[in-house]
């Protein structure tokens, strides 16, 4: 395994990757960390060309309803508010851009808790009110889906959309990564996302990194099976989706899947300083792959050889 570095960044070549967002604490680290960028990058133009909002949608469920089929009944309801026709009318006379929804999935008393979190991008500047109307329109549209597909009534104590500043949407969102991003991603990317060690225990239940957690520290089974579930479940599904032609429109380039991001690597062959030819003990105890990134840097070789000697960690000099 390549240890490579180049002025900028600092990373291993030579790993395979499954590109999981959802199950995979180092894919999510790294997926996350694009994602932010993209996210502040897209936050930052639509704020200076109109106006930001940003909302929270879920439906009524209970502890025996299944995972896979309350999310995707979500995402049936929010589909019905895109099409219905009140609600594009709406939209239209707010000059509304398009649309950034990212997906977000917690566990509680009441079970499995999907919901969905807009981010609504307007080409003029709105005011309280043109979103509290917009949103009473898209509660109408949901409520009347959910009771058209014979889903209890949702309250609209859970539902939520609102304008935002600058300061404010990158609060929203960095809470949104704070409980879908895992803790070890918590020194790249946007600072604004320092709180995503926090744990949703309190307000909304246990994350899916919650669960493996209790798994990896405390053997509970329970968790175990909910974390066997939400491996199974989560497969397939999206964490962020975009409006068609939103990214070019806000100056990002077309859209990199979660599993290319996953594997991408840092630099080329010639930024390799070191090579690991034993996995183990990073595998053994994986706190060590990243205290050896740190200890490297941007490309300080002689401490990453004195952590290398110190933590028994076989390497070799790259080839020159």
């Amino acid at each position: 395994m390549g240890l490579r570095a180049n002025g900028a960044a600092v990373g291993y070549a030579g790993l395979s990757s499954c590109g999981s967002i959802w199950a995979c604490p180092v894919c999510n680290s790294k997926i996350s960390a694009v994602r932010r960028l993209e996210l502040s990058v897209a936050l930052f133009v639509a704020l200076s060309r109109g106006s930001v909002a940003f909302g929270a949608y879920t439906t009524r469920h209970g502890s025996w309803d299944p995972l896979d089929t309350t999310w995707r009944a979500l995402s049936g309801l929010w589909d019905a508010v895109a099409t219905d026709k009140g609600v594009r009318t709406c939209r239209a006379d707010l000059a509304h851009g398009g649309i950034i929804r990212a997906a977000e999935v917690t566990h509680g008393v009441h079970g499995w808790h999907p919901h969905l979190h807009p981010l609504h991008v307007f080409d003029r500047e709105l005011d309280p009110g043109d979103v509290a109307q917009l949103h009473a329109e898209q509660w109408r549209a949901w409520s009347s889906a959910a009771a058209r597909r014979g889903l209890s009534a949702p309250l609209l104590v859970g539902q939520d959309l609102h304008l935002v500043t600058p300061e404010g949407a990158a609060a929203d969102l960095a809470d949104y990564f704070a409980k879908s991003t895992y803790d070890g991603a918590e020194s790249v990317a946007w600072e604004a996302t320092s709180t995503q060690t926090k744990s949703s225990r309190r307000a909304h239940g246990r994350t899916p990194w919650d669960l493996l957690r209790a798994v990896y520290e405390d053997g509970d089974a329970d968790a175990l099976a909910l974390w066997h579930t939400w491996e199974r479940d989560s497969k397939g599904k999206r964490a962020l989706t975009w409006s068609r032609g939103l990214r070019a429109r806000l100056t990002l380039d077309a859209e990199v899947s979660d599993e290319d991001v996953a594997a991408a690597v840092v630099g080329t062959r010639h930024d390799e300083g070191l090579v690991l030819t034993d996995w183990s003990p990073i595998r053994d105890n994986p706190r060590l792959g990243g205290a050896l990134l740190s200890a490297v840097g941007a490309g300080d070789w002689d401490s990453g050889r004195r952590f290398c000697d110190t933590h028994a960690i076989p390497y070799r000099e790259a080839a020159p």
